[in-house]
């Protein structure tokens, strides 16, 4: 997908896209690069192009579950 540079993607608050996605590897390397303690949740967000909340989200889940919470499909229940 080519868009345009001023094209932000809208995430929803568990990393899900509207028009583009986040790899597995990407969630790891982002969680770890935050837990490593030298970049900001805000840099790294910005930086793969989602918001903090959604790295917030990624670290939560990854201290309580684990890689295995990125390799299985996650299902949200009500």
């Amino acid at each position: 997908m080519n868009c345009p540079v001023k094209v932000r993607h809208q995430s929803n608050f568990y990393g899900g896209f509207f028009g583009g996605k986040v790899s597995v590897e990407q969630r790891i390397q982002a969680v770890k690069r935050y837990l490593n303690g030298y970049e900001t949740m805000f840099e790294i967000a910005e930086d793969i192009g989602v918001t903090d909340q959604v790295v917030s989200e990624w670290v939560r889940r990854y201290q309580k579950n684990g890689v295995e919470t990125f390799l299985k499909p996650y299902i949200k229940y009500k």
